[in-house]
């Protein structure tokens, strides 16, 4: 709420009066299984899976107007001029999938894929869902035999990896 009241300096009888409601609900429900597992003293795997459900709802409301007169008369009932009322209203809902692999060797050589297949009610009518995916590697070559005696040097990785990204907006 917001007002301006009549007496007030500079606005004699030009007082204002504005409301505003709004209500927003937003609900995420995450589910996921992941199992890992050596496969023998050198190899690593691990996997991932998951279902993701979002939607939300707002509600909103406002009204203004001017011409004020009196500070005993400041409700929205009592404004004679520039009245303006607005509703809104909003809604969405995402329903993903999404899963990851993660492979070690000798806990030194990595690669992970991931891939996640959104649906979402603000996509295109024709364009309802949409995948993306990712890889990367990974070397600890700190873990190298020609690295272990180098005392300066305490973490050395390199890694690499590419994917594709989205937005709803």
């Amino acid at each position: 709420s917001d007002r301006r009241m009549p007496s007030f300096l500079g606005a004699r009888e030009q007082g204002t009066a504005s409301e505003r409601w709004e209500q927003a609900l937003s609900r995420t429900i995450t589910t996921t299984a992941e199992y890992s597992w050596d496969i023998n003293d050198l190899n690593n795997l691990i996997v991932l899976g998951g279902h993701e459900y979002t939607d939300f709802t707002s509600s909103s409301f406002s009204a203004s107007g001017g011409g004020l007169a009196d500070d005993r008369l400041i409700l929205l009932s009592s404004v004679t001029r520039d009245q303006a009322v607005s509703q809104g209203k909003a809604e969405y809902a995402f329903n993903s999938f999404f899963g990851r692999g993660s492979y070690a060797f000798k806990k030194q050589y990595f690669l992970d894929a991931t891939i996640r297949q959104d649906e979402s009610s603000r996509f295109g009518i024709n364009h309802k869902k949409a995948t993306f995916w990712s890889v990367g590697a990974k070397w600890d070559a700190k873990k190298e035999a020609f690295f272990k005696d180098v005392s300066w040097l305490d973490d050395l990785a390199f890694r690499a990896s590419i994917g594709t990204q989205g937005n709803s907006e």
